[in-house]
């Protein structure tokens, strides 16, 4: 799944109870038990993965690259998809301009150092997309078959299975978010480690996972990844908003998670720590599939530090 404890990537309008002034609020209905059950139920395939909507796949991808890009306007990242193959003296390269280094990286292409895909599921995001930005990518994934199948992928040293001109995979940590605790990294400015491997992280991934967090540990979670974040780093949240005509939150019973309204995220980032820098809605999935909107925040630490405020 690509979740926390995860949900279907992209649900639909059904199957979502809102929030209404009597009842408890929908976050306390989550029950992490209730999402690994349903995700452990799941098939490890593309299509398990975005809720039985394959073809939305490339479109997300595309639109969570351009954003990628407006936040890191220094870098040089290779393009989403390879490039059709050239030849070089006699060998075929795939989307190189140039010969890569020792690296794997290409004279002409900068990526970050460290990113973390949260709620990786089967590594969609982590192959198709970090993986062209970064040069090496951790990944954490509650269900150990998910997990498995990014192992698969990444066996070698080299992650043959990976296009050319791409990073690593790196740490698999196999437990939900609210369990994982990345250090206080202090990162390469200071050169100290973090439990989560080592350096602070150019980019935190969480993608159509947040939903399966309760409010307040998803607040916690927040709080504690901002200290994982490298100088100039950030924070990025991609997930569905309410469509309930009321303005409320919408509850989930098949897979247990919450949709949430655009003011109630805005409201967990502040009480995180954390500003909005960047906001963008993914555009171009078809219109006749339901799906609920999608936006995405690019967040950084408020105040001088964070340069967030």
């Amino acid at each position: 799944m690509e979740s926390s404890s995860s949900a279907p990537e992209v649900p639909t309008n059904t199957n979502v109870t809102a929030h209404r002034p009597s009842t408890p609020p929908p976050d306390s209905h989550i029950s992490p038990p209730l999402s690994l059950t349903y995700w452990r139920s799941t098939p490890p395939t593309v299509s398990g993965m975005l809720g039985g909507f394959p073809q939305v796949s490339a479109t997300d991808l595309r639109g969570s690259y351009a954003f990628i890009r407006k936040l890191f306007p220094e870098q040089s990242f290779p393009p989403l998809q390879p490039q059709p193959q050239t030849r070089q003296n006699g060998r075929e390269l795939r989307g190189r301009r140039k010969p890569a280094d020792a690296t794997g990286n290409t004279g002409n292409v900068q990526l970050l150092k460290r990113a973390v895909d949260c709620g990786a599921g089967i590594g969609r995001v982590t192959r198709g997309l970090l993986a062209r930005v970064a040069e090496k990518v951790d990944v954490v994934e509650p269900v150990e078959e998910f997990a498995s199948v990014v192992r698969r992928h990444a066996h070698d040293e080299h992650n043959s299975s990976l296009p050319d001109g791409s990073g690593k995979v790196g740490e698999i940590f196999v437990c939900g978010l609210e369990d994982w605790g990345p250090s206080p990294s202090a990162p390469r400015a200071h050169g100290k480690g973090s439990e989560s491997g080592g350096e602070g992280y150019d980019l935190i991934w969480n993608q159509w996972c947040l939903g399966h967090l309760r409010d307040l540990p998803l607040t916690q979670y927040l709080s504690r990844a901002s200290l994982a974040l490298a100088p100039g780093g950030f924070i990025v949240v991609k997930e569905n908003i309410s469509t309930d005509p009321m303005g409320r939150d919408m509850y989930d019973e098949v897979d247990s998670s919450v949709t949430r309204t655009e003011g109630k995220w805005e409201k967990v980032f502040g009480e995180a720590g954390l500003a909005v820098v960047r906001r963008e809605v993914q555009g171009g999935f078809e219109s006749g599939l339901g799906l609920m909107p999608v936006v995405m925040w690019a967040l950084r630490p408020k105040g001088p530090i964070g340069n967030g405020g």
